[in-house]
């Protein structure tokens, strides 16, 4: 959503000026920037959520492993905040349509699913209403900027096989050691590196992207932009 709200001002200027492919190429450009964040993070959970029950909440949460898998099935929805994009087009009433949408899908599925899947019912039903009011957003997209790609698939799906061909060495090792707070911090030791290493031999993550991670965490960006600023 950060990522969004510091990129309307560009879209806007963008929709304005009437260009529709400038628009597209920053809004997937972000998204697919965000993926390599996010899927990583959801794939490694998806692995780990046992282990992470019960390192951060004791033993006795180890069956909210379950739902807690079915809560991280949002991660891949939220590449972006798609009612800032809507409102980079000139539209407000979608969003709020799609909210309510969004509202009554989880309303009327929490509890069936509940009777239905137990405790993953209602996180089953949160992720469904997503499904509903993204699915809605999108498609107010493309009518307004009537263009048939509205999301990019294929670097996003190229983004999460990546990401799930380099959890492999985490996964065999996962319970390696005797205690789970062993195991999470080896696995996730383990899943970065591997992460990283895949991720530049298929393109996924440049050096140029490991360069600014690097800047961003020692603070030279910061320093660089007073300089900049001052000069």
């Amino acid at each position: 959503y950060s990522v969004t709200t510091a990129l309307v001002p560009t879209l806007v200027k963008a929709h304005q000026a009437g260009d529709t492919q400038r628009f597209i190429d920053l809004w997937h450009a972000s998204m697919v920037k965000v993926s390599t964040i996010m899927l990583p993070v959801f794939v490694f959970f998806m692995i780990f959520a046992e282990p992470t029950m019960r390192v951060f909440f004791s033993a006795s949460y180890e069956g909210a492993a379950t739902p807690f898998r079915v809560y991280l099935c949002l991660l891949p929805l939220r590449l972006c905040g798609y009612g800032a994009v809507v409102r980079a087009v000139g539209e407000t009433k979608p969003v709020l349509m799609a909210a309510a949408a969004g509202l009554v899908t989880n309303v009327a599925l929490n509890y069936p699913l509940y009777l239905a899947f137990g405790l993953a019912g209602p996180a089953m039903a949160s992720v469904l209403a997503q499904c509903v009011a993204i699915g809605l957003l999108l498609l107010c997209i493309k009518r307004r900027l009537q263009v048939s790609q509205i999301f990019p698939v294929l670097p996003v799906l190229k983004t999460l096989v990546v990401a799930a061909i380099a959890a492999l060495p985490a996964w065999t090792i996962q319970s390696l050691f005797e205690t789970d707070g062993w195991n999470l911090l080896v696995g996730a030791v383990t899943y970065l590196l591997s992460y990283l290493v895949v991720a530049l031999l298929t393109g996924v993550l440049s050096r140029e992207d490991l360069i600014y991670v690097r800047e961003l965490v020692t603070g030279r960006i910061m320093r660089n932009a007073k300089d900049g600023g001052g000069s």
